[in-house]
């Protein structure tokens, strides 16, 4: 009977102490993402042209109703007593969609582009929105987009306290008149907002959260995908356990 050098034992005890840590660390990760809430990764060739769609370039769906969000506009400015961004309300956007939606969609504050357009769905960020809702077999006209606060800031930063408090009433106020099944908020900015929570987006996306009797699912802004694009699956993955808990799938 062969036996095994004194070395070749030693390097295979080292390679097996190796494979028990790799495994340990594996371990720890699958329980941190079921706590996370997440439940895999869904590799369908369906689901993956879905994520593949949001890539295609050009035009804004033709049922995007940019033309009502900037018609629009003015007469929801008229809440805007008050807030210190007021007197620079040319880059408002006010929100759109159907008053019936079963779903809110909640940004953060306008992009560059949705401040020059008065709409949601414009610039590249937009049209990335606009796909998104349509992956979900949704139309802009079936769901309602809005933001915590409605001026873009003139240096393009963060709106302050003040000036999300202000807005914030006016953001309540079409909650309650729309009274949505379940909101989806993008980006860490919405969800910080709306949920009264300062943990990273990273840590909030992915799960279900209740205010007020609605459920809440943070996930990625449009802006963090094109950044990011390895943000999209997970991105998707968010929106599918919405449109699960919309009956669509």
């Amino acid at each position: 009977m062969s036996s095994v050098p004194e070395t070749g034992h030693k390097r295979l005890n080292q390679n097996a102490r190796r494979v028990v840590r790799l495994l340990s660390e594996v371990i720890r990760s699958l329980h941190f993402y079921a706590d996370a809430g997440y439940s895999g990764g869904d590799c369908r060739p369906d689901n993956l042209a879905r994520i593949g769609s949001w890539d295609n370039p050009g035009r804004l769906s033709p049922s995007c109703p940019v033309e009502t969000a900037r018609s629009n506009n003015a007469a929801g400015l008229s809440a805007c007593q008050g807030c210190p961004l007021r007197e620079k309300r040319a880059h408002a956007v006010n929100g759109v969609g159907a008053k019936t939606a079963k779903v809110l969609f909640i940004l953060g504050y306008p992009t560059f582009s949705a401040a020059q357009e008065h709409s949601p769905y414009a610039g590249e960020s937009g049209r990335l929105l606009a796909r998104m809702i349509e992956a979900m077999k949704l139309t802009p006209e079936t769901v309602y987009v809005s933001h915590i606060v409605r001026c873009r800031p003139p240096d393009g930063g963060e709106p302050s306290n003040e000036e999300r408090r202000h807005c914030f009433s006016i953001f309540e106020r079409d909650l309650k008149e729309i009274s949505p099944q379940v909101i989806c908020t993008f980006g860490a900015f919405a969800a910080r907002a709306l949920l009264e929570r300062d943990e990273l987006l990273q840590d909030l996306r992915g799960r279900f959260y209740e205010k007020n009797g609605i459920r809440i699912m943070p996930t990625w802004h449009p802006e963090d995908l094109l950044a990011d694009p390895d943000k999209k699956r997970p991105a998707w993955e968010d929106l599918q356990k919405v449109m699960s808990c919309l009956d669509i799938i």
